[in-house]
C-alpha cells in the first residue's frame, strides 16, 4: 500500500477516534488494512502535515527536518519532512482540502 492510500483511509479515522488515543488510531488503521509500520508513520506525520498546512501563511517558521528517538533517549535529525512519503502525501491532501 502506498502512502496516499493510507492517508485517504486515515482521514475518517482521525475524526472517529478520541483525540490523543494514538493506540486506538493505530489499531483502527490496522483494521482498515494499513500495515503496522505505515500506520505508525500515518499517526506521526499526518497531524504534522495538516497542522502546518492550516498555519501556512501565518508567519510561523517550521524546521524542514524531522527527528526520531534513537532508543537511548536522544533525538536526532532523521531527514527532511518533504522527503518522507507519508508527510508528502498528507501535506498534498491537506492542501487540496484547504483549496476547497
Amino acid at each position: 500500500m502506498d502512502a496516499a492510500i493510507a492517508v485517504e483511509r486515515a482521514l475518517p479515522l482521525f475524526s472517529a477516534i478520541t483525540p490523543n488515543d494514538w493506540s486506538a488510531l493505530r489499531s483502527a488503521l490496522r483494521k482498515a488494512g494499513v500495515p503496522a509500520g505505515l500506520a505508525a508513520d500515518v499517526a506521526a506525520f499526518m497531524p504534522i502535515a495538516f497542522g502546518r498546512e492550516l498555519l501556512d501563511g501565518m508567519g510561523v517558521d517550521f524546521s524542514p527536518d524531522y527527528a526520531v528517538n534513537d532508543g537511548g533517549g536522544l533525538a536526532g535529525v532523521a531527514g527532511k519532512l518533504a522527503d518522507h512519503p507519508v508527510y508528502a502525501a498528507a501535506a498534498a491532501r491537506a492542501r487540496r482540502m484547504m483549496e476547497r
